[in-house]
């Protein structure tokens, strides 16, 4: 079983280290005697810089400004250091640090234009967001585990040589396209807010969460995109209270409303920012049971009911009936978790033997589009197998425009426990 810390809108950074980003720059050629040295250069025009720094041994900062650089030594397991630099004025300089051993260089929000960490073989964290980078080359660090390059202006991004990435966080840019084909180990993606069309992640065996909201994916490309998650169920991460997550976020995109987030939430998903009505398709697999509106109870005279006190006044009736003799007929309470998990179940209501010559009416109630999503209640029975059945039961047109729902009235959802 795989569980792993939350990574949200940014990443977590190292220890006691706030959020950075990361950004542009062009990787020079080199060779391994000068990668030896971890040489990397920051272009800005900052009248302030700030930079955090870990890793082992020295490291020499040079700010640019004219004055003697600056000597650095690491301590053992020390979290990241912060150096900074206030200048007397505001022009384009180079700052350099040198270092074999830093793993770790967070320089986000420092008005970057460029960025070259190439010959840095040993950063595995790299943070250089919210500046104004326009090229990011990563192709040397492949020890990276953590990029963190939001907010910036980058319009491609090539990581597919860095397969030990776990978390990418690339939001707020311009990307067209994004292949991470190669990022197997990756759990956390976060490209929200760019100008994607399409993105693939059948080979993303280990990813949690995905972050996709805000770009132009239609309704079928966010179709295909659930469709490429993987179904593991070893792989989760878990919130407060214990509940195991997987979750995909896919607010303000063109095919927010009319995609299909239940191929995603057949593979365990929890799908956030659909805007359409969720109409499932009724399954085959209820067998004869048959669920309709009551209107005048009259009309079913004579009848069994369960209509549990209290009922909310927005309740309506139904009726329940069956084509052929079911057994141990039970209507049921689902209990589910604040992810929609269900937890278990609550008998309100059994019938050993239900015949085609009963009608069943209960009272049920739709409290927002929650209870649509994941249903309070369902049924229950024996098939024609021996084997026990379950079914979540809700309305199939919930929010959408009579006139233009061709649906069901009611639709399950077959689950088991």
């Amino acid at each position: 079983m795989k569980t792993s810390h939350i990574f949200l809108t940014v990443a977590v950074m190292i220890a006691a280290l706030g959020c950075g980003g990361s950004g542009g720059g062009s990787g020079s050629s080199g060779n391994s005697q000068e990668d030896a040295d971890g040489l990397m250069t920051m272009t800005t025009s900052a009248e302030r810089v700030r930079i955090w720094l870990q890793g082992s041994g020295t490291a020499t900062i040079d700010w640019g400004d004219g004055t003697k650089p600056e000597t650095l030594e690491f301590v053992d397991d020390e979290q990241a250091r912060l150096l900074s630099r206030t200048f007397s004025y505001a022009t384009p300089r180079t700052v350099t640090v040198t270092g074999g051993n830093i793993t770790v260089l967070d320089c986000g929000g420092n008005q970057l234009t460029a960025l070259d960490a190439s010959r840095n073989a040993a950063l595995t964290y790299l943070s250089c967001g919210n500046n104004q980078l326009t090229a990011l080359d990563v192709s040397r660090n492949a020890t990276l585990t953590q990029l963190t390059c939001y907010s910036n202006l980058l319009t491609a991004l090539d990581v597919s040589r860095n397969t030990a990435l776990e978390n990418l966080d690339c939001s707020r840019n311009q990307l067209n396209a994004l292949e991470v084909s190669q990022n197997t180990v990756l759990a956390v993606l976060n490209c929200r807010e760019n100008q994607l069309t399409a993105l693939d992640v059948n080979r993303n065996t280990a990813l949690e969460m995905l972050f996709c909201d805000n770009n132009q994916f239609t309704a079928q490309a966010l179709n295909d995109l659930f469709a490429s998650l993987h179904s593991n169920d070893d792989v989760y991460y878990i919130v407060e209270g214990g509940d195991k997550m997987k979750t995909i976020y896919i607010y303000e995109n063109p095919g927010s409303a009319d995609c299909d987030p239940a191929i995603a939430e057949a593979k365990g998903w929890m799908v956030f920012g659909f805007e359409g009505a969720r109409v499932q398709k009724p399954v085959s697999a209820v067998g004869p049971i048959h669920v309709s509106f009551a209107g005048d109870l009259s009309a079913h005279e004579p009848y069994i009911s369960f209509i549990e006190d209290g009922v909310s006044e927005y309740a309506f009736h139904i009726a329940i009936t069956t084509e052929k003799h079911v057994k141990d007929f039970k209507w049921i309470g689902i209990n589910r978790k604040d992810n929609g998990n269900i937890l278990g179940i609550e008998e309100l209501f059994s019938l050993p033997e239900f015949t085609e010559d009963i009608t069943i009416i209960a009272a049920m109630t739709i409290a927002g589009i929650w209870t649509v999503s994941y249903p309070p209640i369902g049924i229950s029975f024996i098939d024609d197998d021996g084997e026990r059945r379950y079914f979540s039961l809700t309305i199939g047109n919930y929010g959408l425009d009579p006139e233009e729902y061709d649906g069901p009235d009611f639709v399950f959802g077959e689950f088991t426990l």
